[in-house]
């Protein structure tokens, strides 16, 4: 037995508009376009949400935050990134070739000599 196209569509949709639970979603109560979270403080989608603290957006906002500080390169490890780059030794500053960053030089002292 096949399923007409707009059979698919319909039941697409009605998968898409259901949340965990499976009960349907609400359409934003802002902008009517896409579907608002129910635990939002305003119903209303990500987008259109201008509550800081709202706890339905609280995840979404996190990843929001987390994925600037990649992009502007402000996380730990292109903090640490950067410190290392700025340890770099100029070519020719010392004899030896192999030397790429301060701190991997150390001195040998011999008592003998």
């Amino acid at each position: 037995m096949r399923m007409a196209s707009s059979e698919k569509a319909a039941n697409n949709t009605a998968t898409c508009s259901k949340d965990d639970a499976g009960d349907s979603l609400p359409k934003c109560a802002k902008c009517n376009k896409r579907y608002g979270r129910r635990t939002c403080s305003q119903l209303a989608c990500f987008k259109c949400c201008t509550d800081e603290s709202c706890a339905g957006h609280r995840d979404r906002r996190i990843m929001a935050k987390m994925n600037d500080s990649i992009l502007d390169g402000t996380t730990l490890i292109n903090r640490a990134a950067s410190t290392k780059r700025a340890l770099a030794i100029l070519p020719g500053t010392f004899r030896e070739p192999a030397f790429h960053y301060l701190g991997e030089t150390l001195k040998i002292w011999s008592l003998r000599e």
